[in-house]
Protein backbone atom coordinates (compact mmCIF):
# COMPACT_ATOMS: atom_id res chain seq x y z
CA UNK A 1 0.00 0.00 0.00
CA UNK A 2 1.03 3.85 -0.86
CA UNK A 3 0.30 6.57 0.97
CA UNK A 4 1.32 9.72 -1.34
CA UNK A 5 2.70 12.68 0.95
CA UNK A 6 0.92 15.77 -0.23
CA UNK A 7 3.05 18.54 -1.46
CA UNK A 8 3.16 22.02 0.74
CA UNK A 9 0.96 23.48 -1.94
CA UNK A 10 -1.36 20.84 -1.92
CA UNK A 11 -1.86 22.00 2.11
CA UNK A 12 -2.67 25.70 1.38
CA UNK A 13 -4.88 24.33 -1.27
CA UNK A 14 -6.74 22.39 1.29
CA UNK A 15 -6.94 25.12 3.69
CA UNK A 16 -7.97 27.68 1.01
CA UNK A 17 -10.96 24.96 0.15
CA UNK A 18 -11.51 24.86 3.48
CA UNK A 19 -11.97 28.39 3.94
CA UNK A 20 -14.34 28.97 1.08
CA UNK A 21 -16.35 25.97 2.18
CA UNK A 22 -16.95 27.43 5.33
CA UNK A 23 -17.63 30.82 4.73
CA UNK A 24 -20.28 29.69 2.23
CA UNK A 25 -22.18 27.37 4.50
CA UNK A 26 -21.44 29.77 6.88
CA UNK A 27 -21.40 26.85 9.63
CA UNK A 28 -20.69 23.20 9.51
CA UNK A 29 -23.71 21.25 8.01
CA UNK A 30 -23.73 19.04 11.20
CA UNK A 31 -27.04 17.25 9.77
CA UNK A 32 -25.71 16.39 6.82
CA UNK A 33 -24.69 12.66 6.33
CA UNK A 34 -21.95 13.05 4.09
CA UNK A 35 -19.77 15.80 5.56
CA UNK A 36 -16.92 15.16 3.48
CA UNK A 37 -14.47 17.76 1.58
CA UNK A 38 -15.35 18.06 -1.83
CA UNK A 39 -17.48 15.59 -1.88
CA UNK A 40 -14.87 12.86 -1.67
CA UNK A 41 -17.22 10.20 0.91
CA UNK A 42 -19.86 10.27 -2.34
CA UNK A 43 -16.60 9.24 -4.04
CA UNK A 44 -16.03 6.67 -2.14
CA UNK A 45 -19.36 5.39 -1.48
CA UNK A 46 -19.39 4.90 -5.25
CA UNK A 47 -16.98 2.08 -5.10
CA UNK A 48 -17.78 0.55 -1.45
CA UNK A 49 -22.16 -0.21 -2.04
CA UNK A 50 -22.56 -2.56 -0.20
CA UNK A 51 -23.67 -2.60 3.78
CA UNK A 52 -21.73 -4.12 6.81
CA UNK A 53 -17.98 -3.41 5.61
CA UNK A 54 -14.92 -2.35 7.76
CA UNK A 55 -12.78 0.72 7.17
CA UNK A 56 -10.06 2.88 8.28
CA UNK A 57 -9.59 6.15 8.94
CA UNK A 58 -6.58 7.99 10.03
CA UNK A 59 -6.77 11.46 10.55
CA UNK A 60 -10.58 11.05 11.89
CA UNK A 61 -10.79 14.23 13.76
CA UNK A 62 -13.97 14.67 15.74
CA UNK A 63 -15.93 11.79 13.61
CA UNK A 64 -17.73 14.55 11.45
CA UNK A 65 -15.56 17.02 9.97
CA UNK A 66 -14.40 16.29 6.60
CA UNK A 67 -14.98 12.51 7.63
CA UNK A 68 -14.88 9.95 4.40
CA UNK A 69 -16.39 7.25 6.77
CA UNK A 70 -19.36 9.23 8.63
CA UNK A 71 -21.38 8.03 6.15
CA UNK A 72 -20.65 4.01 5.71
CA UNK A 73 -21.23 4.05 9.72
CA UNK A 74 -24.37 6.02 10.02
CA UNK A 75 -26.21 4.84 6.87
CA UNK A 76 -24.72 1.76 5.95
CA UNK A 77 -23.65 0.03 8.94
CA UNK A 78 -20.18 0.28 8.54
CA UNK A 79 -17.56 -0.60 11.53
CA UNK A 80 -14.17 -0.21 11.58
CA UNK A 81 -11.09 2.19 13.24
CA UNK A 82 -10.56 5.73 13.41
CA UNK A 83 -6.96 7.04 14.18
CA UNK A 84 -6.60 10.74 15.61
CA UNK A 85 -3.81 11.90 17.23
CA UNK A 86 -5.05 15.00 18.93
CA UNK A 87 -6.49 14.17 22.30
CA UNK A 88 -9.33 16.57 22.65
CA UNK A 89 -10.52 15.60 18.89
CA UNK A 90 -10.09 11.72 19.96
CA UNK A 91 -12.48 12.02 22.35
CA UNK A 92 -15.08 14.15 20.56
CA UNK A 93 -14.52 11.10 17.71
CA UNK A 94 -15.18 8.54 20.66
CA UNK A 95 -18.41 10.06 21.75
CA UNK A 96 -19.49 10.83 18.37
CA UNK A 97 -19.24 7.46 16.41
CA UNK A 98 -19.81 4.40 18.33
CA UNK A 99 -19.71 1.72 16.07
CA UNK A 100 -16.29 2.17 15.62
CA UNK A 101 -12.76 2.06 17.70
CA UNK A 102 -11.07 4.92 18.37
CA UNK A 103 -6.93 5.17 18.87
CA UNK A 104 -5.53 8.17 19.82
CA UNK A 105 -2.36 8.06 18.31
CA UNK A 106 0.02 8.69 15.43
CA UNK A 107 0.62 6.71 12.46
CA UNK A 108 4.53 6.03 12.01
CA UNK A 109 6.61 4.09 9.84
CA UNK A 110 8.14 0.37 10.96
CA UNK A 111 11.52 1.99 11.61
CA UNK A 112 10.38 4.50 13.62
CA UNK A 113 12.27 4.18 16.86
CA UNK A 114 11.00 6.72 19.44
CA UNK A 115 7.80 5.92 21.70
CA UNK A 116 6.31 9.20 20.70
CA UNK A 117 6.03 12.38 18.63
CA UNK A 118 5.15 15.98 18.85
CA UNK A 119 1.95 17.06 16.92
CA UNK A 120 1.17 20.37 15.95
CA UNK A 121 -2.89 21.06 16.74
CA UNK A 122 -4.61 23.43 13.90
CA UNK A 123 -8.21 21.34 13.98
CA UNK A 124 -8.58 19.61 10.76
CA UNK A 125 -5.05 20.77 9.21
CA UNK A 126 -2.65 19.53 12.52
CA UNK A 127 0.18 17.85 11.73
CA UNK A 128 3.08 16.28 12.91
CA UNK A 129 6.17 18.20 13.63
CA UNK A 130 8.49 17.93 11.17
CA UNK A 131 5.73 17.09 8.42
CA UNK A 132 6.99 19.26 5.57
CA UNK A 133 10.48 19.33 6.83
CA UNK A 134 10.73 23.29 6.67
CA UNK A 135 9.79 24.64 10.25
CA UNK A 136 8.69 28.18 8.45
CA UNK A 137 6.44 26.39 5.95
CA UNK A 138 4.87 24.44 8.92
CA UNK A 139 4.41 27.65 11.28
CA UNK A 140 2.34 28.80 7.45
CA UNK A 141 0.52 25.98 7.85
CA UNK A 142 -0.74 26.30 11.24
CA UNK A 143 -1.51 29.97 11.03
CA UNK A 144 -3.65 29.16 7.96
CA UNK A 145 -5.40 26.51 9.70
CA UNK A 146 -6.20 28.61 12.76
CA UNK A 147 -7.77 31.54 10.46
CA UNK A 148 -9.39 29.03 7.96
CA UNK A 149 -11.07 27.55 11.05
CA UNK A 150 -11.80 30.14 13.33
CA UNK A 151 -9.91 28.68 15.60
CA UNK A 152 -7.90 30.75 18.86
CA UNK A 153 -4.50 29.50 19.54
CA UNK A 154 -2.49 26.20 18.40
CA UNK A 155 -0.62 24.19 20.71
CA UNK A 156 2.30 20.73 20.93
CA UNK A 157 1.44 17.65 22.40
CA UNK A 158 3.10 14.60 22.33
CA UNK A 159 1.19 11.90 21.00
CA UNK A 160 2.29 8.11 21.22
CA UNK A 161 3.24 6.36 18.11
CA UNK A 162 1.93 3.49 16.62
CA UNK A 163 2.30 1.78 13.17
CA UNK A 164 -0.91 0.76 10.99
CA UNK A 165 -0.17 -3.15 11.22
CA UNK A 166 0.09 -2.59 15.51
CA UNK A 167 -3.34 -0.77 15.54
CA UNK A 168 -5.12 -3.43 13.05
CA UNK A 169 -3.73 -6.35 14.81
CA UNK A 170 -4.81 -4.79 18.40
CA UNK A 171 -8.50 -4.34 16.96
CA UNK A 172 -9.11 -7.61 15.01
CA UNK A 173 -8.96 -6.01 11.74
CA UNK A 174 -9.98 -8.56 9.05
CA UNK A 175 -7.70 -9.81 6.47
CA UNK A 176 -9.21 -8.01 3.84
CA UNK A 177 -9.70 -4.43 4.63
CA UNK A 178 -12.85 -2.58 2.13
CA UNK A 179 -11.33 0.78 2.60
CA UNK A 180 -8.52 2.95 3.62
CA UNK A 181 -8.80 6.38 3.35
CA UNK A 182 -6.52 8.40 2.00
CA UNK A 183 -4.40 10.75 4.60
CA UNK A 184 -1.21 12.12 4.80
CA UNK A 185 0.95 11.14 7.66
CA UNK A 186 4.71 12.59 7.80
CA UNK A 187 6.52 9.41 7.64
CA UNK A 188 5.48 6.64 4.65
CA UNK A 189 4.31 3.90 6.23
CA UNK A 190 6.56 1.00 4.58
CA UNK A 191 4.66 -1.09 1.86
CA UNK A 192 6.22 -4.93 3.96
CA UNK A 193 4.67 -3.34 6.93
CA UNK A 194 1.41 -2.79 5.66
CA UNK A 195 1.33 -6.00 3.13
CA UNK A 196 0.82 -8.46 6.30
CA UNK A 197 -2.72 -6.41 7.12
CA UNK A 198 -3.81 -4.60 4.05
CA UNK A 199 -4.23 -7.11 0.74
CA UNK A 200 -7.06 -4.65 -0.63
CA UNK A 201 -6.67 -0.38 -1.07
CA UNK A 202 -8.39 1.94 -2.37
CA UNK A 203 -6.41 5.18 -2.94
CA UNK A 204 -8.69 8.26 -3.00
CA UNK A 205 -7.13 11.47 -3.48
CA UNK A 206 -8.50 14.84 -4.52
CA UNK A 207 -9.06 15.74 -8.56
CA UNK A 208 -7.47 11.68 -9.21
CA UNK A 209 -8.68 8.36 -9.89
CA UNK A 210 -9.59 5.25 -7.56
CA UNK A 211 -6.02 3.27 -7.51
CA UNK A 212 -6.27 -0.55 -6.39
CA UNK A 213 -2.85 -1.76 -5.34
Amino acid sequence: MVLGNPSTDSFASRGRRLGKRMKALGHWARRSTHPGLDGLDLKIAEYVDFEGGFYVEAGANDGYAQSNTFHLERQRGWSGVLVEAIPELAHKCARRRPRSSVVNCALVADDFTEKTIPVRYAGLMSLVDGAQGDTDAERRHVLDGLAVQGLAQTYTVEVVARTLTSVLVEHSAPPVIGLVAAIYIAFSISAPDNQKVVQLFLHMVHGAEVQRT
